[in-house]
Order: structure tokens, then sequence, then C-alpha cells
């Protein structure tokens, strides 16, 4: 089964981020200097626990990473992000 989630933007169409095997959810997004980051909870490695995933789009909704790329590859639950201009800070809850 292809689970896919979906991400409404300013262009105000759905289109999909990430089209992985098993669950992809909770995802949070952020725009920085001209493009969304969005980072997710995935569970295509280590099904029952669960990876982190994140993927860059455009302004017109191509993503640049349409396999995602891997953040986090450990029990991850929740993931949130933020930006202070030079870097990012990813914060991660952990599922034990």
């Amino acid at each position: 089964m292809i689970s896919v989630f979906y991400l409404v933007l300013i262009i105000n169409s759905d289109f999909t981020v990430s089209s992985a095997i098993l669950d992809q959810q909770y995802p949070v997004v952020q725009f920085i200097n001209g493009q969304y980051y969005c980072m997710w909870q995935d569970m295509r490695y280590y099904s029952p626990d669960r990876s982190i995933f994140g993927a860059r789009i455009t302004q017109d909704g191509v993503v640049l990473d349409p396999f995602g790329r891997l953040i986090l590859r450990d029990r991850a639950m929740n993931v949130d992000f933020a930006f202070d201009g030079v870097n990012f800070l990813a914060v991660v809850q952990d599922s034990c």
C-alpha cells in the first residue's frame, strides 16, 4: 500500500510531496529564502519505528527532492524546525 500526503500551499492546489511506501504523516512546512521546506514523519525504513524526512519545494509546487531526504533514522515521532537566516535547527521527539 502506498500512502501519499498532500500539501496545499499558496498555489491553491494539492500535489504529492512524498509517495514512498508505508505511511508519511505530520508534515511541518516553512517558507525560507524563496522556497518551502517540508519535514515529516516517515515509516519506510523501520516500521513500526519512524524516521524523519524532508524535501524542498519551489513556489510553483515543484518538489525538488521527490524521494525526500533522510534527516533522522531512529525512532523519531514528531519534528519541528526553525531557520535563523544561516542555520537550520530541527527538533525531534524520540519515541522511547
